[in-house]
Order: structure tokens, then C-alpha cells, then sequence
């Protein structure tokens, strides 16, 4: 796997690596974005997903449901993510960079920016207490 830190681009650039394995994955960290009907589609997956892993818990969520909620296919859902922890992941990794697209909005840096973080985190958990509470106690 070829490894080019997200800080060498600029934020704003689609970065996209090509792996043997041809998962796609996010633009945090070392991986890339994808646009279009299949961005929008792993999108919806990971927002059922995110849902039904508060409401019903991680282990209680199947692929059928998180495809049933996502108006998929379960195998569009295995097409997207080879497991419940590829999944977490990806919902994990898009919450940062929800949080990094905050930051970067606000145009605030120092302690603003960290109170601007803190205040995205905070309401985001509120949204979501099952699950974050979970995976910050599992990670």
C-alpha cells in the first residue's frame, strides 16, 4: 500500500490511490475519495449504518438491515465494506473528517479552533450517545 500523508495535498483536491485490492476508501488520512452514484451510495450505507448501530447496537445490526435502511442490496453494502469493522471504520474516518471540515470553516485556529472542534464533537455524540460512547470505550 502505497502511504502519501492528506497534508501534502491540498484539502480541497480528490485524492484517489489505487490499491490490489480496489477497496475504496476515505480522503482522510492516506486514503481517497470518490464521487458520484457510488459516493452518494456508501454514504447512505454508512448513514444507515451509523442509525441502526445506535438504535439497535453494533452487534444486534446486520448487513440486511443496514441495506434494508439504505434502500441497497446487501450485497451492494459487501460491495462497499467487507465487514462490520471495515464499516466502522469508514463512519469513523468520515466523522473526523466532518470534524477537520468544521475546523477548517470556521476559519478559527488556537484555542477557538479547538472550542470550535469540541462544540462539533460534543453535538454529534449528543446525536449518536449509544455508539460513540462504544466505540470510544472499544477503540
Amino acid at each position: 500500500m502505497i502511504k502519501i500523508p492528506i497534508d501534502s495535498f491540498l484539502k480541497s483536491e480528490i485524492i484517489k490511490l489505487e490499491y490490489k485490492n480496489n477497496h475504496e476508501r476515505d480522503r482522510t488520512g492516506y486514503m481517497e475519495s470518490v464521487t458520484g452514484k457510488r459516493a452518494a451510495t456508501r454514504l447512505a450505507i454508512m448513514r444507515a449504518a451509523r442509525r441502526l448501530f445506535e438504535e439497535k447496537g453494533i452487534e444486534n445490526t446486520s448487513f440486511s438491515d443496514i441495506a434494508e435502511a439504505a434502500g441497497v442490496s446487501r450485497s451492494t453494502v459487501f460491495n462497499h465494506f467487507s465487514g462490520t469493522s471495515d464499516l466502522l471504520t469508514a463512519v469513523c474516518r468520515r466523522e473526523v473528517a466532518d470534524l477537520e471540515a468544521v475546523y477548517e470553516k470556521s476559519g478559527c485556529r488556537g484555542k477557538e479552533g479547538i472550542t470550535v472542534i469540541f462544540d462539533a464533537f460534543i453535538e454529534d455524540t449528543a446525536s449518536y450517545p449509544q455508539l460513540v460512547t462504544r466505540l470510544i470505550y472499544n477503540a
